[in-house]
């Protein structure tokens, strides 16, 4: 079981003498072992036993005679009769088991001349430790001696919360380097450019942010940021919010790559169909000049076509990199493909008109449309 105090341990007495030679002067004399009592030893010199109560008293590793034994060689001996046994009382409620007090507010380490500390270094019997400081006190540790001392850190009390005054940093030594200078836990480099700072909302937001060792500018972090004004949780990457789950947990990712575009006249047979009309290109990842989406990251996409042949059959599909991987046809009717494809970056897609009668389109209201998205 746990226990306060000294280390247990297990003794055995062995018995020992110690020889003195006196010299008519000395009275103390260094014993071999430390002893609590008189009654712990006898004291023999010329041959004639020692009065305990009179002739000698003991005080840890010494022995001292009323008068100084006469001249002699090893003719004082000491012999030991028992262990020696103490005591140290522990109180049994929690009180102060020792108190380093002074004026003057502070604990200095190394020579300074002079330490001080306001308050007491308390041990309970429960195992507990505290450094205790006045009702109203902060408790502020400094380096640097008595005379030009610095402060290292500082901890303050407010009601019932305990907080660290100021910015705090690990492994960094500006810990106040990142987007707001208040309320700042920064875990990094001294640069103060890569890690991880946690900021607390002074403004009703509280964010962690993720630095690369680039630069110190926000544009180069990730960061996941919650306010608390309209509950919502944001991710964002280079300064920019990408995703978004709002209080009702709707999910917006406005960057998401995404087109929506239609043609303004008839497109040819056997030809790419280029669709110049745009409701929507997110990342302009289509082009309305060459007819082609370029996939931005690797990934698993949905496109669908939808178009009215003109008058007659008319053949279109949907084309990977000029592979044909979806089909349909319409005569004098419209027809509509779609495609889910996993892609590589830099893959491109398109509309391929094939033989027959070409497709038709009127407008931003027309036939033929050509759309696409990232699924994920």
């Amino acid at each position: 079981m746990a226990y306060l105090g000294k280390t247990v341990q297990t003794q055995g007495f062995a018995p020992a003498v110690d020889y003195f030679s006196g010299n008519g002067v000395t009275v103390t004399f260094t014993l071999s072992r430390p002893v609590a009592s008189v009654a712990q030893l006898t004291a023999v010199i010329d041959n004639v036993i020692q009065n305990p109560s009179s002739a000698y008293t003991v005080s840890g590793n010494s022995i001292t005679f009323t008068s100084a034994p006469l001249s002699g060689t090893n003719n004082i001996w000491v012999e030991y009769t028992s262990l020696v046994t103490t005591y140290a009382a522990i109180s049994q409620d929690p009180s102060v088991i020792g108190d380093i007090t002074a004026s003057g507010g502070y604990l200095s380490t190394g020579d300074f001349g002079n330490s001080y500390i306001d308050g007491t270094i308390v041990d309970y019997v429960t195992g507990n430790a505290r450094i205790t400081t006045g009702p109203i006190d902060d408790m502020t540790f400094y380096h640097g001696g008595t005379a030009s001392r610095s402060e290292l850190m500082k901890l303050s009390y407010a009601g019932t919360n305990s907080y660290v005054v100021g910015n705090f940093g690990v492994g960094t030594t500006t810990p106040n380097s990142f987007s707001d200078p208040a309320n700042n836990l920064v875990v990094g480099t001294t640069s103060g450019n890569n890690g991880i700072t946690i900021v607390g909302g002074t403004t009703g937001i509280s964010s962690i942010y993720l630095a690369d060792g680039t630069t110190g500018n926000q544009a180069y972090r990730g960061y996941l940021e919650y306010g608390h004004t309209s509950d919502y949780l944001a991710f964002g990457t280079a300064a920019s919010e990408r995703m978004r789950i709002d209080s009702n947990g709707y999910v917006t990712t406005p960057y998401q790559p995404a087109f929506d575009v239609y043609g303004t006249g008839s497109f040819s047979a056997n030809a790419t169909a280029v669709f110049t009309g745009v409701h929507t290109n997110i990342g302009s990842c289509y082009s309305t000049s060459t007819g082609n989406f370029t996939a931005p990251v690797a990934g698993t996409y949905m496109f669908t076509f939808n178009g009215l042949a003109n008058g007659g059959v008319g053949d279109a599909g949907i084309r990977v990199n000029g592979t044909q991987k979806s089909v349909c046809r319409g005569s004098g009717t419209t027809a509509s493909c779609s495609l889910i494809v996993t892609l590589a970056v830099n893959d491109q897609v398109q509309v391929y008109i094939g033989a027959g009668q070409p497709f038709y389109s009127d407008g931003p209201s027309g036939w033929s449309t050509f759309t696409g998205h990232l699924i994920g």
